[in-house]
């Protein structure tokens, strides 16, 4: 029988590639190659940029609605359960999958034709 050990929530902010976590969870953050960047924030739609993001620290805290935390409690606040949270953050560690900003689902990279077959009707003629 084989277990499977999960990650305690500071193990899974703590390999968090936090600059492409925000980005994509908040679409006008620019981060610019700066530690620090700002923003209209996502909880209370301020359009003074009063949202910021601590890259070094992984933290985030908007000065006009007192908004603040990590990225367990980002996704907290937007609504998300302990199992969603998990497994979003899992996704978005240093070497996560390929996301399609669209749908938000992880897509794999196309791999190899392996056979390929011709389909005719009942005529014969190929399909």
């Amino acid at each position: 029988m084989t277990t499977t050990t999960r990650q305690t929530p500071e193990q899974l902010v703590a390999g968090l590639d936090v600059a492409r976590f925000f980005s994509y969870f908040v679409p006008g953050l620019k981060l610019n190659g700066q530690l620090n960047a700002k923003c209209e924030c996502p909880f209370c739609h301020g359009a003074d940029k009063s949202f910021s993001l601590d890259q070094e620290r992984g933290l985030f805290f908007c000065h006009r609605c007192n908004a603040k935390g990590s990225a367990w409690g980002f996704l907290k606040a937007q609504g998300y359960g302990v199992i969603q949270i998990e497994s979003t953050l899992a996704d978005y560690q240093t070497a996560g999958p390929i996301f399609t900003p669209a749908t938000k689902t992880k897509t794999a990279p196309p791999g190899p034709i392996i056979a390929t077959y011709d389909y005719h009707d009942e005529a014969g003629v190929l399909l």
